[in-house]
């Protein structure tokens, strides 16, 4: 046609459909009907011209096209080709009456008025059709029809209207559609004009062209509102109208009637499937001037049906083109990325520029590739967007799923697919609208972990809240921190104390061996290692244990930890505990699992800080009605050794099973016991007799160090200078440490408390040094009354003692009556065993025994015998020293003091010389079975008296004679 076109020369298109091929095929097998196929195709051949062409298009269907053969001659060239068909009949089928094979033709001649190929085939089609319909043999014309002789039966009619449809169907547009049916619906019915008419937007049916006598003609006027005349009629009834002259009728447009000369008109519905009118098809005035019989309207009918089905494809298809440009446009508009894929073959059939932004590939790229290209190997396996759409696609379900997107530069990006099958013309498609939801998935993400760390805060906080002093909330707060961080397992750290500087784990959950052994059993100290850098209040985070440059504990390795988090349990700024999460899988806690850890620590380490001061304020309020308790029962003693001993008693109860009160003398700046406690008898006559025989005396040492400092020191029982004895003493006890604080008042040091532990405690705590410090505090006071009373009853009776020796001095004349009172007043007042007075016998040079008050009789008798001289033992040291003398026990005192026999009596004493200016009068002493019983305080008390008495006793000389040494 283009050549013809560019030429300006005629061709003629021929059509020739063979009829009884079928029966042929069905009566004497393929191959007989294969050999008619190619005999008629080899005569056609030789009955064309070289420049000619000759193809076969369909089954039992052919075409030849005459080149340069104008209207004029297309009659002689179709009968040309009319002869060779009906001689090739005559020559396959000799004999054989059975199969009736014949060739009906259609004839188009393209002369420049023809619009284009398709209008110019449709128009050959419509004389094919019609040869194969009419009733009597017709002369071929431009557009003229060639059949064979003979009537065809009802299924070859049914079999060439299927044809006509299908050929009606194949044109793709409307107006196209509608001329090739109205031109075939006249060639199928033998009618001489046709039109189809269409209803418009606003109601009104009806039409513009009409065909007539071959030909198509425009025409004005004829739109018909619903009801209105023939066509508007059948448009409100959807059924069928045929009169037979439309003058008489007056349903008719008369004014159409006598406008195109109408006689016979049938007016057919163009049905949808629901059985509404579309459109009208109308036919009118047949050629043989015989109005419309009922077969007419029957073949009609399906011809209407058929030309309503593929009106409705049309409209369909046109709404699905312009679907397609709407969804183009959307779809370089859409800001998602959308991909058209083959539901069969996988490939990309289109895409939008948010696809190559999205995927990174150029839209050529792209098209050359398959979806399953755009996903990462690893999820290749799994069933893909098209295979769940395929599964649906009966139902034409929205399947959205997520998936991976794997880019031109490797990265993965988290995508969300929405997909569908899509129907249309050129068949089904996948529509992939592809959103990329980093964003979202991150925020998701994101509030997945403020999910979790509520959740898990939550569960936190409600199981401290109702947890009071139990251990085993911590270890269930440990399980949720490791599960909710995605761990393995944990320790927590909540046993430490800032003032010792060691932490033990306190709980532990699922931690392996050999790292939980050596987590229990180290005390781990600040700055030392991944836990001790957390007591410090560091955040120690450890993503790969094997990484280098991680010193990591090889027990740590060994239970397979290759990642894990440290963070401290800190509260009002101080550190209580560390929390700590491990895990198998390096690289495992990322920031927002810290976060987490963290938010768990801080929660627990409120809880701790909460139950220290709850446990402090129950503690202080037991210290306090323990001080209330022991200021009470103090009071109520009245003497200073009922103080201490009752404060031993009472402050073993709060500091130690051991308690020892020392009392201070400031004139002589020594120590002396004065109560011991343990609550095991013998254990307490154990320390009694330890702390009898090896005394406290100086003032130095560790107790003026405690008084200096003036607060209470926790030692350890191997210091040398501590005033409790030998050290393996008090270990035998179980004493390993001691507390010793100061009893002081307005900067007066009173005595010391000392405090051990008991055996079953392995130290002192601070809270018990603090609370020594109130117990020395509040008892400092009282006992300080007490000694003030002991002190001024001493003296009350020291004064009294004075002025008996006065008063006997005065009274007493006689020498052995002055010297037995003298001894026996003085023995009374000590409450000691016995006391003795030696006389000065200056003609020997000898103190001779004088008077005593109930010495045994072996003692006295011994006193009776020995007279020491000036000097000689202690009675003659103290007489010529002139000063007292104590012996704190004879049996241990190195000096030669007594015979055994007396030491065992006299076991301590303290003497005196009696003295007259110059003169040695003698000597006085006292005397106890017990060791230490005096001091130097009695000293002094033995010494007054010895100086009240010794001018009475210098005039009662026993003989009278003035024998006293100068």
């Amino acid at each position: 046609m283009a050549r013809s076109l560019g030429a300006g020369t005629p061709f003629t298109l021929v059509l020739l459909d063979l009829d009884g091929l079928k029966d042929l095929n069905d009566t004497f097998g393929h191959h007989t009907g294969d050999a008619a196929l190619r005999a008629f195709a080899r005569a056609l051949r030789r009955a064309v011209r070289a420049d000619d062409l000759v193809a076969r298009i369909g089954g039992d269907e052919f075409a030849v096209i005459g080149v340069h053969v104008a209207p004029a001659d297309a009659a002689p060239f179709a009968a040309r080709i009319r002869r060779v068909a009906e001689g090739l009949t005559r020559r396959i089928l000799p004999g054989r009456r059975r199969a009736h094979l014949t060739a009906a033709m259609g004839v188009a001649t393209w002369d420049g008025t023809v619009g284009d190929v398709g209008q110019l085939f449709a128009r050959a089609e419509a004389a094919l059709l019609s040869a194969k319909t009419a009733d009597e043999p017709a002369e071929p014309v431009a557009s003229g029809v060639y059949r064979p002789r003979g009537r065809r039966t009802l299924g070859e009619e049914l079999r060439r209207l299927l044809a006509m449809a299908r050929r009606v169907s194949s044109s793709c547009e409307l107006e196209e559609l509608c001329r090739a049916a109205a031109e075939n619906a006249a060639a199928l019915i033998g009618a001489r004009d046709a039109s189809i008419a269409l209803p418009r937007p606003d109601g009104c049916t009806g039409y513009e062209e009409r065909f007539s006598e071959g030909r198509w003609l425009r025409v004005s006027g004829c739109w018909y509102r619903p009801g209105q005349g023939l066509i508007g009629r059948v448009m409100e009834t959807a059924q069928p109208y045929v009169t037979a002259d439309a003058r008489g009728d007056d349903q008719v447009d008369q004014e159409a009637v006598a406008r195109f000369d109408l006689r016979s008109i049938m007016c057919l519905p163009l049905r949808d499937h629901s059985g509404r009118a579309m459109g009208v098809l109308s036919l009118s005035n047949k050629r043989d001037n015989r109005p419309f019989t009922d077969n007419d309207v029957r073949l009609g009918m399906a011809f209407a049906d058929l030309v309503a089905t593929a009106l409705e494809n049309v409209r369909a298809r046109e709404e699905a083109e312009a679907a397609h440009r709407y969804l183009r446009s959307l779809m370089d508009q859409a800001h998602d990325a959308i991909y058209i894929t083959d539901p069969y073959t996988r490939r990309i059939l289109d895409a939008n520029e948010a696809a190559e932004r999205l995927s990174g590939y150029t839209r050529a790229q792209l098209l050359s590739m398959r979806a399953p290209d755009l996903r990462p190997p690893e999820d290749r396996a799994a069933p893909g967007t098209t295979d769940l759409v395929l599964e649906h696609g009966a139902r034409s379900l929205l399947v959205t799923v997520p998936r991976r997107h794997l880019r031109a530069d490797g990265r993965i990006v988290p995508v969300e697919v929405s997909a569908r099958l899509v129907q249309t013309p050129r068949g089904p498609v996948v529509m992939n609208i592809v959103r990329d939801v980093s964003e979202r998935v991150a925020a998701e993400e994101e509030l997945h972990r403020r999910h979790r760390e509520l959740e898990a805060r939550n569960d936190v906080s409600h199981l401290l809240a109702q947890a009071e002093n139990d251990p085993a909330a911590l270890e269930r707060v440990l399980r949720i921190a490791v599960h909710a961080a995605g761990g393995d397992g944990g320790i927590m750290l909540a046993e430490y104390d800032p003032e010792t500087g060691g932490a033990r784990v306190t709980v532990e959950y699922q931690v392996p061996e050999p790292l939980r052994s050596y987590l229990l059993q180290k005390a781990h100290r600040p700055g030392g290692g991944f836990l001790g850098a957390a007591l410090t209040g560091d955040m120690v985070h450890v993503p790969d244990t094997r990484a280098s440059g991680a010193e990591v504990r090889p027990e740590a390795l060994a239970a397979g930890v290759r990642a894990f988090v440290c963070v401290p349990l800190a509260a009002s700024g101080r550190v209580l505990g560390v929390l700590g999460v491990g895990s198998s899988t390096a690289h495992r806690f990322g920031e927002q699992e810290i976060a987490l850890l963290r938010a768990v620590a801080d929660q627990t380490a409120v809880w701790l800080e909460r139950q220290r001061l709850l446990e402090e304020t129950r503690r202080r309020e037991q210290e306090a009605r323990f001080l209330a308790e022991l200021s009470a029962l103090l009071n109520e003693a009245r003497t200073a050794d009922t103080v201490a001993r009752r404060l031993a008693a009472k402050a073993s109860e709060a500091l130690g099973r051991a308690v020892v009160v020392f009392l201070f003398d400031a004139p002589s700046r020594q120590w002396q016991v004065v109560a011991t406690y343990h609550p095991v008898p013998a254990l307490r006559r154990r320390l009694a007799r330890m702390l009898t025989a090896q005394p406290p005396r100086e003032a130095g040492g560790l107790m003026a160090g405690v008084f200096a400092a003036g607060r209470a020191e926790l030692v350890d029982v191997r210091s040398s200078a501590l005033p409790l004895g030998s050290a393996e003493k008090l270990a035998q006890m179980g004493i390993t440490a001691v507390v010793v604080a100061p009893l002081h008042v307005s900067g007066r040091l009173v005595g010391m408390l000392a405090a051990g532990n008991g055996a079953n405690e392995p130290s002192m705590t601070p809270h018990q040094v603090r609370l020594a410090e109130e117990i020395a505090r509040h008892a400092a006071a009282v006992l300080a009354n007490a000694l003030s009373r002991h002190y001024l009853l001493a003296r009350n009776r020291e004064l009294r003692l004075i002025n008996d020796i006065a008063v006997l001095a005065q009274r007493v004349t006689d020498a052995h009556a002055l010297d037995a009172a003298v001894v026996e007043r003085l023995r009374r007042y000590f409450r000691a065993q016995s006391a003795v007075l030696r006389r000065w016998d200056a003609a020997v040079g000898v103190l001779r025994f004088a008077a005593g008050s109930r010495l045994p009789a072996h003692v006295e008798a011994w006193s009776r015998q020995t007279s020491p001289a000036l000097g000689a033992g202690i009675t003659g040291r103290v007489a010529a020293t002139r000063r007292p003398a104590i012996v704190e026990d004879a049996l241990t005192d190195p000096r030669p003091l007594y015979i055994p026999e007396v030491a065992a009596v006299l076991r301590s004493s303290v003497y005196a010389p009696l003295v007259v200016g110059d003169e040695l009068i003698g000597t006085l002493s006292v005397h106890s079975n017990r060791p230490r019983a005096f001091s130097e305080a009695h000293a002094r008390i033995v010494m007054t008296v010895a100086r009240q008495v010794a001018p009475a006793l210098a005039r009662t000389a026993p003989d009278g004679d003035d024998q006293r040494p100068k």
